[in-house]
């Protein structure tokens, strides 16, 4: 779901046709199962917390996947860029899965912890935060459809992806940033993060031209 064209139409239904949403179909599947295994299998506060920091990491990875197939693609065209590119659609909204899965975790966590322990985790500041994020993702998935972006009109829908995306972005880097303090190993998820974000900004050369996809 990032902000750049959509790809060719013909070459999408192409692609339906062959394999129509297979991707978020079995992807949909196996985090489904794997949130209901988990929360099954320790159905209580840390069991909680288990599945959210999971589902956190499955989605930093599927959000920067979206977030730079269209960089990754236009600086070096190959097969997996152009792989990654007609499968964009489909990995930004297993990305809204994951995060829907996330959410189930923070839904029990409320239910289940102490209410202290609630409070400690969850400050208003984060809840607002973590809010604005969701609302970023509802907005794009909701939107990653032909017919939104018939609607929309295509610079409109264009510019609702890149404010949404960078707002998702800026939570992930929030999300990190308050961790990293009391957990070094969070500045690895924080470089990659900015990473993708010079690599969206980075200028291509003004020789360079965008191949279509095979």
């Amino acid at each position: 779901m990032p902000d750049s064209s959509p790809p060719d139409s013909r070459q999408r239904s192409r692609d339906s046709a062959a394999s129509p949403w297979r991707l978020w179909a079995w992807g949909t599947m196996l985090l489904a199962l794997l949130t209901v295994s988990m929360l099954l299998a320790q159905p209580d506060a840390e069991g909680a917390r288990r599945l959210i920091r999971l589902t956190a990491r499955l989605s930093l990875v599927l959000f920067l996947l979206a977030f730079v197939a269209s960089a990754w693609w236009r600086r070096w065209p190959g097969a997996m860029s152009a792989a990654l590119m007609r499968q964009r659609r489909q990995v930004g909204l297993l990305f809204a899965t994951s995060h829907a899965c996330h959410a189930v975790g923070i839904a029990c966590l409320a239910m289940w912890a102490d209410p202290a322990l609630w409070a400690e985790l969850t400050p208003q500041l984060s809840r607002w935060i973590g809010g604005a994020g969701y609302v970023a993702v509802a907005l794009m998935a909701l939107t990653s459809f032909d017919a939104a972006v018939h609607k929309l009109g295509r610079a409109r829908w264009q510019a609702l992806h890149r404010v949404c995306g960078h707002v998702i972005w800026l939570v992930f880097v929030l999300s990190c940033l308050k961790r990293v303090g009391a957990a070094p190993v969070y500045a690895l998820p924080l470089l990659l993060l900015v990473g993708a974000m010079l690599w969206r900004q980075w200028p291509l050369r003004r020789e360079a031209t965008l191949r279509p996809l095979p």
